[in-house]
């Protein structure tokens, strides 16, 4: 008898350890092609990783709360998917105007994450307000109406001063191209930058027709002990139409900087029209001049300025700058629309707000010194007289409705629990960076670090994978 119930023991253990090797291997495989991970941040799962940088977030309580911006976690993969869906249930804490995107890791040298919305909830005032309605993915908000559908609007003379989109283009919605006028097109000539700038910048360019040339002189700090590619794409409606590049310009073997070289990019019988042009380079490069043939140009969203022996003057259209600085002798009193703004500290982004209202109004940022990385949701220049923007306003927490009429948006409004938000973005997986079989996510909440005593508090978050089956890999195999 005693026998007979071992032998029912080891049975049964034997059965159980083959179940959970099972799962295991099912956990590891994935044989259905899709998987689902959760999480509420409170410890990790094996599979969604804690929330970091730890001071950005306060887990005392019985919920993780994001308190500044941006905050990142990663995701552990054991095989590979081709499309990840990010369901998030949260609440907010003393917010009142404030976007939220969820946005994977693209490109690691860049920095650069491709960000989807998960709320803005600017947006969300106007939709439980404004007169709404839908055309396909697209949402279309008047605040009085004027016409019945979004493609009457966009055959309209409209005034793009008081139109704001978001998560969506012009190229998408088919407007027209942005155009100069005959008299602006005149003054069009040869420009040339001298200012130092650091890394990876882009810029719109307004080319008057014919012949187009872009050079670059740059310089490799040599600091980062790897060879540093430099390329130069240009874009027109979007799609890339040249690229020109320069292998590594330093020996690894000489930790000295590099001298300077040239980098040139030339087209010809080009049409007038807006073109944007990339530089894309890591940190370790210094572009010491940018010669155009046009002087129409307009840096986007990023400047990041080098040393300087004398004071740098340049020109933003929006009402918020955010500063921030690695070295200490860069401290500094920043002019900035006429109002005093100290840089205070080294390595923290400071985010400055005017209080200028009035859209496409240049304001002012006068500097003593360079090493600084200026950002905002808008467009620089370095020359106020040929300054322009050629996008349509962006929705975030800098826009004032009582300026805007008319709101575009490719967007979801969220669904509410009681006081809990539920919001989805899904994600292509196929273009993404991945280390040690981790993709890298972040939480992009713009300039919620300066706002007082809020946060964004996570009930949980729940991840879908999804990709080939095994019968699919089969195939693959066999084939």
């Amino acid at each position: 008898m005693k026998n007979s119930f071992r032998i029912k023991i080891r049975v049964f253990l034997v059965m159980a350890w083959i179940l959970a090797l099972a799962f295991f291997i099912i956990r590891l495989i994935v044989p259905s092609g899709v998987i689902t991970y959760t999480s509420d941040f409170s410890k990790e799962t094996g599979f969604i990783h804690d929330i970091t940088p730890h001071e950005r977030i306060n887990d005392e309580g019985d919920k993780v709360k994001i308190i500044a911006d941006p905050a990142y976690f990663s995701l552990y993969y054991p095989r590979q998917f081709q499309k990840a869906q990010i369901r998030l249930k949260y609440k907010w804490e003393n917010v009142q105007d404030q976007v939220l995107e969820m946005g994977v890791l693209a490109d690691k040298d860049l920095w650069q994450y491709h960000l989807e919305p998960l709320e803005n909830t600017i947006l969300e005032k106007a939709i439980n307000s404004w007169h709404l309605s839908r055309s396909n993915n697209l949402i279309f908000l008047q605040k009085n109406k004027k016409f019945n559908s979004l493609n009457d609007f966009l055959q309209s003379d409209f005034s793009r001063s008081s139109t704001a989109v978001y998560n969506i283009n012009s190229q998408d919605l088919k407007i027209s191209e942005f155009k100069l006028t005959k008299a602006e097109l005149e003054k069009i000539e040869g420009h040339t930058i001298e200012q130092d700038l650091i890394g990876h910048h882009q810029f719109y360019m307004y080319h008057p027709g014919e012949d187009l040339s872009v050079d670059i002189r740059v310089q490799d700090l040599n600091q980062n002990n790897k060879e540093d590619n430099i390329e130069i794409f240009l874009f027109y409606q979007d799609q890339v139409i040249a690229k020109e590049s320069l292998n590594s310009i330093v020996s690894l073997e000489s930790s000295q900087v590099s001298k300077p070289r040239n980098l040139s990019l030339k087209l010809s019988d080009l049409s007038e029209g807006l073109y944007k042009i990339q530089i894309k380079v890591s940190d370790d490069i210094i572009i010491k001049q940018i010669n155009t043939n046009s002087n129409r140009l307009a840096f986007i969203n990023n400047v990041y300025l080098g040393e300087s022996d004398n004071d740098i003057k340049l020109y933003t259209d929006n009402t918020n700058l955010k500063v921030v600085t690695t070295k200490a002798d860069s401290l500094q009193t920043i002019s900035y629309a006429g109002a005093s703004f100290e840089l205070a500290s080294t390595y923290k982004q400071h985010n400055f707000q005017t209080n200028v209202n009035e859209n496409n109004l240049w304001q002012e940022i006068n500097l003593k010194k360079g090493n600084l990385k200026l950002s905002t949701n808008s467009m620089f220049s370095f020359n106020k007289e040929f300054a322009f923007n050629p996008e349509m306003i962006d929705l975030d927490d800098s826009v004032n409705l009582d300026n805007i009429d008319y709101i575009i948006a490719n967007y979801e409004p969220v669904e509410k629990e009681g006081d809990w938000h539920i919001a989805s973005a899904n994600f292509d997986l196929s273009h993404t960076y991945s280390e040690d079989n981790k993709y890298s996510f972040m939480f992009s909440l713009p300039n919620f670090s300066y706002k007082r005593n809020t946060a964004l508090v996570i009930d949980s978050i729940e991840v879908t994978l999804e990709g080939k089956n095994i019968w699919q890999k089969i195939k693959e195999i066999i084939k």
